[in-house]
């Protein structure tokens, strides 16, 4: 019996967690939340409808008693009334006709609240205290709904010649047929409010499939995205906010993509890249080990071969850490006032030995004083991998000519040579890490391949642009734009 008490709660557990994980889901949410729109304004508008329905049968019943109790009070004032047995009898006689046709109850007081007609012939010669027909004997006329009574007073005074009260006449009017009018329209009412609530709950169902279907289907893409199957996209489907959601989604699915693609292919070049110079120093130490009794000469020759390979692994590894700072979410810019003119002097001072030994004319040109807001020491090292890549793709006789100009918002940076020029296949991958123009990866003029893609994440970093314009065989161009203010 316990087990089965068990099992039972744990399968309640289960549905009740079922029904909450529904609930609180967006489909469930919308619908509950256009129920309420709906519903609640319209059985608001019911109930006050019939409300108003009810005081306004009310009002007109009681101003309708009124009038007729006033016609009744005219002809019961009549002076001769209440001396004359034959004209009282005809006058009672004209009530008693109001009261039939009219389906009320008349009763007429004297000054001393002493029924003197009753419609009904049952309290005539009572004496009764009502408010009404105190408030009328006071020239006061009323009519209201008996609290908890399903009829109605409206009393009137009747008054003589000279103005006086004289009595009061009474009407009793029972509210049923009013009452059950209401209520006939407010179930009129009740069952509408069944028909719109039952329509507009399949309304918002089917509306909340349709909006929430897609969303349901790019969530499912999403989890697959997650789960690493980055070739996932989601098709278009819905409205138009749909569409251009779904295209942004497939958007970021494909920088995803590229992303991982671009990570697997750095980590490849990074491994190819550290494996080779790892290689050269094994066949370098094997050699001289093999080598019993060889020359000092060989010693140093291969001991420097083998601090060159360190070097270049060295070079690597700091590029790399450059990149890696480069691509921190928060890179910090050391930004100060810099000379531009300047700062390419002490960049031709320094590559100009190099320079010299190929015989390349290097020369600066600055049209104008140009000072930045840049991070002086990113800056430098950018421009300096430009112009070092061509000083060593520039052939011996041939000119590298560096101009700094600026128009009134941004610097421009221009490293122009002869060179060899870059093809138009290689123009748009020469930034991209580890990519090297030159093929055969001479170690006099291929470097890591990581130069331009620093330069270009500096440049970016500063909000500036660089451009490559060349032709092969027939030099290259490279512009750097810097904003002059940040």
């Amino acid at each position: 019996m316990r087990s089965w008490f068990r099992t039972f709660a744990g399968a309640v557990r289960l549905a009740l967690a079922d029904m909450a994980e529904r609930l609180s889901s967006l489909r469930w949410r919308l619908f509950l939340t256009y129920m309420l729109i709906g519903l609640v304004p319209l059985m608001f508008f019911a109930y006050t409808v019939a409300g108003d329905l009810e005081d306004y049968y009310s009002r007109q019943k009681s101003q309708e008693l009124k009038n007729q109790a006033n016609r009744i009070a005219g002809a019961a004032s009549h002076a001769a009334y209440p001396s004359d047995p034959a004209m009282r009898a005809l006058i009672e006689q004209e009530i008693a006709g109001y009261s039939q046709s009219g389906g009320y109850r008349v009763i007429i007081f004297d000054i001393q609240s002493i029924v003197v007609f009753d419609s009904s012939g049952i309290e005539t010669g009572n004496t009764y205290v009502i408010p009404e027909v105190v408030s009328a004997l006071n020239k006061t006329d009323t009519a209201a709904v008996r609290p908890g009574k399903a009829v109605m007073y409206a009393a009137v005074s009747m008054l003589n010649q000279t103005g006086d009260p004289i009595g009061a006449v009474l009407l009793i009017y029972s509210m049923a047929s009013v009452n059950q009018l209401v209520s006939d329209m407010t179930q009129h009412f009740a069952v509408l409010a069944v028909l719109l609530g039952l329509i507009t709950c399949v309304l918002v169902f089917f509306i909340s499939q349709l909006l929430l279907d897609p969303l349901r289907g790019m969530l499912a893409v999403v989890q697959k995205i997650s789960d690493g199957h980055l070739d996932q996209r989601v098709r278009a489907e819905g409205g138009r906010e749909f569409s251009q959601l779904s295209d942004n989604f497939n958007h970021m699915a494909e920088q995803l993509e590229q992303a991982e693609r671009s990570r697997q292919e750095f980590v490849s070049n990074v491994s190819h890249e550290l494996k080779t110079p790892l290689s050269s120093i094994k066949v370098l130490g094997e050699s001289l080990l093999m080598q019993e009794g060889a020359a000092k000469e060989m010693y140093v020759e291969y001991l420097g071969d083998i601090i060159s390979e360190v070097d270049r692994m060295a070079n690597i590894i700091n590029e790399l850490l450059v990149l890696v700072r480069m691509d921190a979410i928060e890179q910090q810019l050391n930004i100060s006032r810099v000379r531009v003119g300047g700062m390419l002097a002490e960049i031709i001072k320094r590559l100009r030995p190099l320079a010299d030994q190929k015989n390349i004319s290097l020369t600066l040109t600055e049209a104008k004083t140009v000072v930045v807001d840049a991070d002086e020491m990113k800056v430098n090292l950018a421009v300096s991998n430009i112009i070092e890549n061509a000083v060593k793709y520039t052939e011996s006789g041939g000119s590298v000519k560096v101009t700094a100009d600026a128009d009134h918002e941004n610097a421009f940076i221009t490293v122009a040579d002869d060179g060899i020029g870059i093809s138009e296949e290689d123009q748009a991958k020469v930034f991209k890490r580890f990519y090297r123009v030159d093929k055969t990866r001479n170690r006099e003029t291929g470097g890591t391949g990581l130069g331009l893609s620093i330069t270009q994440k500096t440049v970016l970093l500063h909000d500036g642009s660089i451009k490559l314009t060349s032709r092969e065989g027939d030099g290259s161009t490279f512009v750097v734009r810097l904003p002059l203010r940040r």
